[in-house]
C-alpha cells in the first residue's frame, strides 16, 4: 500500500474510532444521568453511620456525581474527629457507601457505570445546623480499587478495625464515664489492645479490683456482649485476632490485664447468638 493510500486509511481509521467513543460516552452519560436519577428517588436515605443521604446529583460539566449527606455532628461523634483529617474521612465514606451499595442495586449499577465511564464522585458533608460542608472527592479509579479491595469480607473487615482504631486515637483520652478513661488502643498483629484507666482520685472504685479471673469473666459476659461492642467483637472475629484489656489506676497503684484469644471471643460470642 502506498504511503499516501495508508495515511488516509489510518486517519479514516482514527475518525471512525474517534466517532466510537464519543458516542459511547454520549451514551454512557445518559445511563448515568439515568442511573443518578434512579438511585435520588430512594432519598433521603440513612446510609449506615454516615448520616443522611439527602441527595444524588450529576454534574455533567464537572463529570462527577455528588451525594449530599446531612450529618448531626453533636451526636455523630466519628464526623466530628474525621472531619479533620481527609484522608480518614475518605475511607470512612467509601466503606460505608461501598457497604451500603452492597445491598443497594441502584447504587451498585451507578458505581459501575462510573467506573465505566471515568466519571469522579464527590461526597458533600453538611451539619444540620447548615454552617458547615466538608467535601470528599473520590475518583473513578480509586473507586475501583477500593471497590476490588473491599468486596472480601475479611478485607472489609479488617478496614472497619483499621479505622475505628484510628477514629478513636485521634480522640483519646476518651471519658467513658464514671471516671473510667480510654488511654490508648492500638491495632496489633495478633489482638487488638486497650488501656482504660480509672480515676480514683476524684471516683470510688472500691469492690472493683478484684482476682484477674473474675474480672475477665465479668468483662466476657457482661460488657463484650453489649449492644455497643458487638460491633467491635464481630469485627475482632472476622479479622482473626484476639483481645488485651488493661485497667489501672490514676494513682498507680493497682492495674489488671486481661486477655482474650480469638478463640475465647468465638464463643464469648455463642453467649449472645
Amino acid at each position: 500500500m502506498k504511503p499516501k493510500k495508508l495515511f488516509h486509511c489510518l486517519l479514516l481509521a482514527a475518525i471512525t474510532l474517534l466517532a466510537a467513543v464519543t458516542i459511547s460516552c454520549s451514551r454512557n452519560e445518559k445511563k448515568v444521568a439515568a442511573a443518578v436519577s434512579d438511585a435520588n428517588s430512594e432519598c433521603p436515605m440513612s446510609v449506615n453511620k454516615l448520616g443522611k443521604c439527602t441527595a444524588i446529583t450529576y454534574d455533567k460539566k464537572g463529570k462527577k456525581v455528588v451525594f449530599h449527606f446531612t450529618v448531626d455532628t453533636g451526636n455523630m461523634l466519628w464526623f466530628d474527629r474525621a472531619s479533620k483529617k481527609p484522608d480518614l474521612l475518605l475511607r470512612i465514606t467509601v466503606l460505608g457507601v461501598i457497604d451500603y451499595g452492597i445491598e443497594n442495586p441502584e447504587l451498585t449499577k451507578l458505581f459501575e457505570l462510573l467506573i465505566n465511564c471515568k466519571a469522579n464522585l464527590e461526597f458533600a458533608y453538611q451539619s444540620l445546623s447548615g454552617k458547615e460542608i466538608v467535601t470528599v472527592p473520590l475518583t473513578y479509579k480509586k473507586l475501583k480499587e477500593l471497590r476490588d479491595n473491599l468486596r472480601s469480607e475479611t478485607k472489609f473487615f479488617v478496614e472497619s478495625l483499621d479505622i475505628l482504631v484510628e477514629i478513636n486515637r485521634a480522640a483519646m483520652p476518651i471519658e467513658m464515664g464514671n471516671g473510667v478513661w480510654l488511654k490508648d488502643m492500638e491495632n496489633g498483629k495478633e489482638n487488638l489492645k486497650m488501656v482504660y484507666e480509672l480515676d480514683e482520685v476524684n471516683h470510688d472504685f472500691d469492690g472493683f479490683w478484684r482476682p484477674e479471673s473474675s474480672m475477665k469473666e465479668e468483662y466476657a459476659t457482661e460488657i463484650l456482649p453489649s449492644d455497643e461492642n458487638r460491633g467491635l467483637l464481630e469485627m475482632l472475629i472476622m479479622t482473626g485476632k484476639g483481645l488485651e484489656v488493661t485497667y489501672k489506676s490514676n494513682k498507680g497503684t493497682q492495674s489488671v490485664h486481661l486477655v482474650y484469644t480469638a478463640e475465647e471471643l468465638k464463643k464469648i460470642k455463642e453467649l449472645w447468638l
